[in-house]
């Protein structure tokens, strides 16, 4: 991986980091609001916003945790077929095709 790629990575974790925290407090700092009972409650919108925004990061965190164990699982699977049928070859057997 090269630098840039790495400070990329880092910057849009910090930035995923930095949105969920942002969410789970407004979300806790506006849960006890007066609310009139409105559905065009501005507050409440906030809310289901901030709520919407932390359903679809999991959902996020959890595709990629089933990708890394997707990836893992078979990468395992092939460094064992590998080993267990090894690349044979003309070359590698010695043969001479002597026609």
């Amino acid at each position: 991986m090269t630098k840039k790629n790495r400070v990329l990575a880092i910057f849009l974790a910090a930035f995923v980091l930095v949105v969920m925290l942002s969410s789970t407090l407004c979300i806790e700092k506006k849960l006890n609001h007066e609310c009139t009972g409105d559905i065009s409650c501005p507050i409440c919108q906030e809310i289901l916003a901030c709520e919407s925004v932390l359903q679809n990061l999991s959902y996020a965190a959890v595709a990629i945790a089933i990708a890394f164990i997707a990836v893992s699982f078979s990468a395992t699977i092939v460094k064992y077929c590998l080993k267990v049928y090894p690349n044979t070859t003309l070359v590698s057997l010695k043969v001479k095709l002597l026609n």
